[in-house]
């Protein structure tokens, strides 16, 4: 006979369990993410802020054509006017220009550059340690899994590719050029490990990272430490060893990650130190009045002086 599925089993768990679960703190962060706001940004910003990424991330050249418009509103989702808006803020800024006539279309004109420092302390610093270090565990979780998945089934020209852009990385004129091509390497590890989500999680994480490599590229002994990871990354892949080709992109991952968390700290603490020698510089209360004695005549007080008499009273 075949196994009878009881009635409890067919209506879940118990009640009990379901309200424990649903009150529960270690659910508390999940319910946080199944109750985070719909919409945070307007459509217009929000596609502003993913062209920009297509362009600082080197998936369109210097001089080279986006798709058009009416298909780059299909790939991304949106209405022809909400894209419209998007681009005509991206050509105001610089980035983008409108060829007329034949081939004409939208080319990108010079690259994003990496925000000032100034405003890129300023981003910082409106992040949290907690969520630079969950993004830092995110970065750690699939840079670790792209690897291991890479060793194992990158072509052989795809390795070559990711090699090359390695030795690109570690030449590179500009902070500009490297964080397009450092952001390559590790996507293209991803695409070589063909997953899909591992691609969308690796994307996303060089997307918000490029606005800080500013405050952790300095001094140029960081810089040569990233290669030289770069290079033990791509080695293992090379060479088919998926568990040190995992434990090096993690390496990499928790570095740029601890590195973020000082410059984080070290924000925090100059803006500690500058309100402290703000407020040692203000006199106490009053001290401008100096030596100027502050007792005024019974008259002006309105009260009754030492000998009992009213002011203003007649004798």
């Amino acid at each position: 006979m075949g196994q009878v599925t009881s009635e409890v089993e067919l209506l879940g768990p118990p009640k009990s369990l379901t309200t424990a679960v649903s009150s529960s703190e270690l659910f508390a962060g999940a319910r946080q993410v199944v109750y985070a706001p719909i919409a945070g940004q307007s459509l217009v910003d929000l596609t502003v802020r993913r062209l920009l990424d297509v362009v600082s991330l080197g998936f369109v050249e210097i001089g080279e054509q986006l798709p058009s418009e009416l298909e780059l509103a299909e790939r991304l989702g949106v209405s022809a006017a909400t894209l419209r808006e998007a681009l005509a803020e991206l050509r105001g800024a610089g980035l983008l220009a409108t060829r007329r006539g034949r081939g004409h279309g939208t080319v990108v004109v010079r690259d994003v550059a990496p925000p000032p420092s100034e405003e890129a302390r300023r981003r910082l610093a409106a992040r949290s340690v907690d969520d630079l270090r969950d993004l830092g565990d995110f970065h750690f979780a699939i840079a670790g899994r792209s690897a291991v998945l890479a060793a194992e089934r990158a072509t052989p020209t795809e390795i070559e590719v990711l090699q090359t852009l390695v030795g690109a990385a570690a030449g590179a004129a500009t902070l500009a050029g490297y964080r397009r091509l450092e952001a390559q390497l590790h996507i293209g590890i991803a695409s070589a490990a063909r997953a899909p989500r591992l691609i969308a999680g690796e994307t996303t994480v060089h997307a918000e990272l490029s606005d800080f490599l500013s405050l952790v590229a300095r001094p140029a002994s960081r810089l040569h430490l990233a290669n030289e990871q770069h290079g033990h990354i791509l080695d293992a892949i090379a060479t088919r060893d998926a568990r040190r080709a995992g434990e090096a992109a993690q390496t990499h991952a928790q570095t740029v990650s601890t590195l973020l968390i000082e410059a984080r700290s070290e924000l925090a603490q100059a803006e500690d130190e500058r309100m402290s020698e703000h407020f040692a510089g203000l006199r106490p209360y009053g001290s401008e009045l100096g030596s100027v004695s502050l007792e005024l005549p019974y008259e002006e007080l309105g009260r009754s002086d030492p000998r009992g008499r009213r002011a203003g009273a007649r004798r």
